[in-house]
Parts: structure tokens; C-alpha cells; sequence
């Protein structure tokens, strides 16, 4: 951060650079703060390692905000790093102006909580401030999926999750396909990714998770065999952001099983249908969008499978109206399976 307290008074770090050694304090939490300073970045105050406090940054976080103002700058947005905003206490990265909209830059490089994270975007949006978060590098790695939804964000009529690239000094959206296959994907592609999948739901059967061993359980009590003979509509080969608390296996499976349970020719209504669709999904918070992009992102997905099931013959989906026409057929046993996918993939 570039402010701190010294004796009760505002002061900067660039203009304390070459001062005497001074006892200095955060304006945020009133912690002791240390000046630190060096030939390949500005000064800057920071926290000392114990301390709790969300000003908090290092080096990293610095050169970033660093480089996105620069950025911000060349696009011919003007930005103010450090506005302090009183009125919801919070102290945005950077605050910039775009198209007459005020806009708060993030760029995250510590863990930051899921109620942290919600109570600051509500903070600006209580000010009718628009909000981008720019995750740093310590998020690059074993991202979990629950973690990644926490910042996935709307951009250009698709889901990303914006990182800001430090050596590029740019913005890096990471982008997956969300709904329908991945163009130029071949055939055999697909049959390879099936047969690995299939293979992992074999080796996880003595280490499934709790999810796992239920659906397991479930398939065993409702007459068919390993989890891993599941039909192959049931596997998702989309590379799509993980939206539930659940892999895409394991809802798919879930619907399977439940639609099993049904009348045949069944018909549901489209929002009758959904509400099905929607019964077996455990979705992850998404607060980095607004509640009609919550909607439309989750409306998608579930129209996405509807697609799916309609095409394998499962159901027929026709003027609104979806029709359950036969449940999808399990395999007899993991070796046909894997034996069927194979001769499938060599063809």
C-alpha cells in the first residue's frame, strides 16, 4: 500500500523514502506497518508477516497494480490507486473510470474467503460500482473448482476467469467452452477422453467420495452393476467450467437414476423440466456475477444436457414440451465398456 499513518498523520511512501527510520501505522487496522523499498520497485508500505489485515500486500501484488494502472492507462481509462471509500470501508486496487462507469480493480494474490469476498463485491455494488477481479499467481496452481467459481466473471458474453499476467503485463482470461462440444474436437478424441473416464470411475470405486459411494449405492440398489458401466450419456466431454458442488459425472448419473424412476412417456413442460433438472443440482456460489447472469449461466448448462439426452434417444424435446422416450441403457459390465469404447476409438 502507498499510505500510512506517522504520528496520526497521512503520509506516502515515495515521499518517505529517504526519511529517517519512523514508526508507522496502517489507516485500516492501526497495526504497524514497515516501509519497504528497492532498486526494482516503488516504496510501498506493508504488514509485518503475523499480521491479519486486508490492505496487506507484497511485492507481487505491488508490481501488479503497478502494471494494470499502466494498462488501464493505455486504454484511456484513467486510474486512482488506494481510493479509500468511507462509506463501505474498503479500500479498492485501483478505481478507474470507463464509458462514464466507476470501476473497482482487484487483484488478488492472497486467499481471500468466500464472505470476504461477497461482502466487498456487495460494498461496491451498494455504491453502483462495477468490479473485476485479476487473480495473481499463487492462484495458478491446483486451482479447486469451487475456488475458480468464486471468481469466474462475464466477459464478452462467456465465462472467464481473469488472471493479470505479469511478465506479458496484460490481462489473461482464461476461457473454457461452456455449453456444446469443443470445436475441432475429432471423434476418436472423444472416445479417448470416455475410456478415461471410465477408467478413473473403476479405479475410484474403493476411494470414491461420499457423492460417489451414494450414486454407487443407489446404481447397485436399482439393479445395475459398477458405477463405471454407466451409460455414455452420462459422461461430459465439454471442458466446461464446474458450476456444482459435484462433477458433471455425478449429476449426470444422478438424472439418469431419477429418470429411471419415471413412467415412461412421461412429459414435463419446459419449467416443470427444469425444476427436474434442477432438483439433483448442488450449484456453487458464483458472486462474481449478477444474479440474472447466475441464471442464464445455469438455464444454459441444464438446456445443454437436455440436448444431449434428446439426441441419445432418451427423451424427446419438441415445442416445449420433453418427453421421456426410454432411460439410456447401462452396460452389462466395466470390461465391455472399456472393450465397446476401445473398438470405437480404433475405428
Amino acid at each position: 500500500m502507498q499510505t500510512a499513518l506517522w504520528n496520526g498523520q497521512p503520509v506516502w511512501a515515495q515521499t518517505e523514502a529517504k526519511k529517517a527510520q519512523r514508526t508507522y501505522r496502517c489507516p485500516d487496522c492501526g497495526q504497524k506497518v514497515h516501509l519497504c523499498q528497492g532498486t526494482d520497485h516503488r516504496p510501498y508500505f506493508a504488514h509485518y508477516a503475523q499480521s491479519r489485515c486486508d490492505a496487506n500486500e507484497t511485492a507481487i501484488h505491488q508490481l501488479g497494480k503497478q502494471q494494470i494502472g499502466r494498462w488501464l492507462n493505455q486504454q484511456g481509462w484513467p486510474s486512482y490507486s488506494e481510493v479509500y471509500l468511507p462509506t463501505i470501508k474498503q479500500r479498492p486496487d485501483i478505481l478507474t473510470k470507463i464509458n462514464d462507469q466507476w470501476a473497482a480493480i482487484e487483484f488478488q494474490c492472497s486467499p481471500l474467503g468466500l464472505t470476504r469476498l461477497i461482502e466487498r463485491n456487495q460494498g461496491y455494488e451498494r455504491l453502483g460500482i462495477a468490479y473485476r477481479w485479476f487473480l495473481g499467481p499463487t492462484y495458478a496452481h491446483r486451482l479447486q473448482p469451487g475456488k475458480a467459481a468464486q471468481f469466474l466473471q462475464w466477459h464478452h458474453q462467456q465465462l472467464i476467469l481473469p488472471f493479470w499476467n505479469l511478465k506479458r503485463q496484460q490481462p489473461d482470461y482464461q476461457k473454457r467452452r461452456l455449453f456444446g462440444p469443443k470445436s475441432g474436437k475429432s471423434r476418436q478424441d472423444v472416445w479417448q477422453i470416455l475410456i478415461w473416464q471410465t477408467q478413473q470411475l473403476q479405479r475410484q470405486i474403493r476411494l470414491a467420495t461420499p457423492r460417489l459411494c451414494e450414486l454407487a449405492n443407489q446404481t447397485y440398489l436399482m439393479g445395475h452393476g459398477a458405477i463405471s458401466t454407466c451409460p455414455l450419456v452420462a459422461h461430459d466431454t465439454h471442458f466446461q467450467w464446474s458450476l456444482m458442488n459435484e462433477t458433471p459425472l455425478e449429476w449426470r448419473i444422478s438424472v439418469i437414476l431419477r429418470l429411471e424412476q419415471c413412467a415412461a412417456h412421461q412429459c414435463w413442460n419446459w419449467p416443470a423440466w427444469y425444476d427436474f433438472l434442477n432438483q439433483s443440482a448442488n450449484w456453487l456460489p458464483l458472486p462474481c456475477l449478477s444474479d440474472l447472469q447466475v441464471e442464464q449461466v445455469r438455464h444454459r448448462s441444464l438446456a445443454c444436457y437436455t440436448q444431449e439426452l434428446n439426441l441419445a434417444g432418451v427423451i424427446r424435446y419438441q415445442q416445449q414440451v420433453v418427453e421421456l422416450i426410454q432411460p439410456p441403457r447401462w452396460f452389462s459390465s466395466y470390461e465391455r465398456k472399456l472393450a465397446y469404447l476401445e473398438k470405437l476409438a480404433a475405428s
